[in-house]
């Protein structure tokens, strides 16, 4: 079967005539610089997850143990074994460092980019796909997990990989390599991080299928034969675990990482109203997710949903690509939304069916000659003017905060600005105003360096009381974090030594955690908020450290209530630095004390 397309009025085809293969290896190098850049700087993108992956892996190098990963020596069985091979692989080329533990989560990103210009080209439009594909890069949930050192944006590349053999299948169920195709990117995702690279393909093929009343395609697809080549793939590692660890794997798989994550452990609750409040907590909670870190184009969801709906539902011929994107991006709501565990960046997965499906909707003609059309077209340019000043402004504010200001990149950020103005302000089609707007955001995430240049993230304070450590550290010494809010995670990727945490959400048990662990070795290190420190001051360990250093850094948890906003009106300084600013202290006790 072959999916007809919706028609949608582009005028002016200047990809027309462009060699798509030519075009598709553009946009990957294209992609992948911009994505690779700096991906050696702790930055706005860090996640403390991200330690996990990169010491377990430099010490499977170390100890050439590469089936089953550690961390600092412990057993380690977070998730499956694919994403550490593919570390340890960008170790070889470009030796052990942040940039190689990154690299292939930039390299997952830059394909699944053009797998979505493909898709979007494929299905609707070439411009549809390439605003998609513009679309994707620049939203924020993707840019930033294009730069992490986890495993989610790996998954995602399978999954989208997956719903390609999906197409595939559909135009040509005869076609073998589709078919099985679709089967080994399940089972490869599944070896990156689990079930929702099995569950999201499969509802998406089902789902669909049962809708246009295509029930023969799901015989065709050989489930009997496809499962067998994903249990050839998934198997033997398991197995082999299994062997190793015995039971202990076996229950923390089954239970911690398997069933604790898909259902609650509170059995006293009916299992339907259980489910019913997940799903109402958790749909909120992604519709929520969706609005921030879908943004800036996550404003034009609100017409985006209707004019899709209304197409699928007008049951007019070319629905059906509409419909399996739709499918796609619903069944991986619906899914993270019924599951127990609740984490923002879950719903990673569903980024390129909401590019392919935003693409559509902006370049839709609205019916432009008619009044309600002309009004649609016009909010949507003053929306996207609104939020491309809004972001230039902060990218201009963070430059004066960096010394080294350049009066000619501000000049030329100002141009860009007016340029990208002009061709918004006076297009009159549907492709130009978007298109720009896309290309700005990606001039102003790759500004995101900024950020750290410019000390306002954590980041740069924690790596200037890291160096302060280095200087005198020797080996015995403990490095510990004694703020719930401090996360060691973070910390520990400025070192070779574990970090210890020291504090919980509870000021008794983090005072009881403080003093063992300074009672615990001859010299330690330890990082603490000037506010829980002050909280301690009567504890008789304070006698035995001294401040070695202090820094600020912007809160975590931004309180914004009157007493801000009396503090800016009365230019009192020192409160509004209160409300933005943190105090870090590290102190230390020596051998002596």
């Amino acid at each position: 079967m072959t999916m007809k397309t919706p028609q949608v009025i582009l005028p002016r085809n200047f990809l027309k005539n462009i060699d798509q293969k030519i075009f598709f290896i553009g946009l990957f190098v294209f992609s992948l610089m911009f994505f690779a850049q700096n991906l050696n700087i702790h930055g706005l993108e860090y996640r403390d997850d991200e330690i996990f992956y990169f010491k377990s892996t430099q010490e499977m190098e170390a100890q050439k143990k590469y089936l089953s990963p550690t961390y600092f020596g412990e057993d380690r069985f977070q998730k499956p074994i694919l994403f550490y091979w593919l570390i340890l692989l960008s170790y070889k080329v470009f030796g052990i460092s942040w940039f190689a533990a990154r690299f292939p989560s930039a390299l997952s990103a830059s394909f699944i980019v053009c797998l979505t210009f493909w898709m979007g080209s494929k299905l609707f439009h070439k411009k549809i796909g390439l605003l998609s594909s513009f679309i994707l890069m620049t939203l924020p949930l993707f840019f930033r997990h294009a730069k992490n050192a986890v495993p989610d944006m790996t998954l995602t590349l399978f999954i989208v990989l997956g719903i390609c053999c999906v197409m595939k299948f559909i135009e040509d169920p005869k076609d073998k390599l589709s078919r099985y195709g679709f089967f080994v990117f399940c089972a490869l995702g599944f070896m990156i991080k689990g079930f929702a690279a099995l569950v999201i393909p499969f509802l998406t093929l089902i789902v669909y299928c049962s809708v246009i009343k295509r029930f023969d395609l799901l015989k065709r697809i050989n489930f009997p034969g496809g499962i067998l080549v994903f249990l050839v793939i998934v198997l033997p590692w398991f197995l082999y675990m299994a062997q190793i660890h015995g039971e202990r794997y076996a229950d923390y798989m089954l239970k911690t990482e398997t069933l604790n994550r898909m259902v609650s452990v509170d059995v006293q609750q009916n299992a339907f109203l259980k489910l019913v409040q997940t799903f109402k907590n958790n749909s909120l909670f992604y519709v929520r997710t969706i609005l921030s870190y879908f943004a800036p184009w996550s404003i034009f969801i609100f017409g985006m949903i209707p004019v899709v709906a209304k197409h699928i539902m007008i049951k007019k011929e070319g629905r059906e690509p509409l419909l399996l994107i739709s499918v796609w991006f619903l069944s991986g709501f619906l899914f993270f939304s019924m599951i127990f565990a609740r984490i923002n960046h879950l719903i990673l997965v569903i980024t390129t069916p909401f590019a392919i499906l935003l693409g559509y909707f902006l370049l839709h003609p609205f019916c432009l000659e008619k009044r309600a059309g002309r009004m649609l077209h016009g909010l949507r340019k003053f929306c996207m003017i609104f939020i491309m000043t809004f972001g230039l402004l902060g990218i201009c504010f963070l430059r004066v905060l960096v010394p080294e200001v350049n009066g000619v990149w501000l000049m030329a950020t100002l141009l860009i600005w007016l340029v990208a103005l002009i061709f918004i302000k006076r297009d009159k089609r549907p492709f130009l105003a978007p298109f720009v707007f896309a290309v700005v955001m990606l001039f102003i995430y790759g500004q995101s360096n900024l950020l750290s240049a410019s000390r306002l993230l954590s980041h740069a304070c924690l790596q200037s009381f890291a160096e302060t450590i280095r200087e005198d550290l020797k080996e015995g010494d403990l490095i510990g974090v004694a703020s719930h809010d401090i996360h060691e995670k973070e910390f520990q990727a400025y070192f070779d030594h574990r970090v210890e945490k020291v504090a919980t959400s509870d000021p008794v048990q983090s005072r009881s955690m403080i003093s063992e662990f300074l009672g615990s070795s001859p010299k330690v290190f330890c990082l603490i908020t000037k506010a829980d420190f002050d909280q301690f001051s009567q504890e008789p360990w304070r006698e035995k450290v001294r401040i070695v250093q202090e820094e600020d850094t912007f809160r975590r948890r931004m309180r914004i209530d009157q007493g801000l906003l009396k503090a800016l009106l009365e230019r009192d300084n020192v409160k509004i630095k209160d409300y933005f600013l943190e105090r870090f202290v590290l102190i230390r006790k020596d051998e002596n004390a």
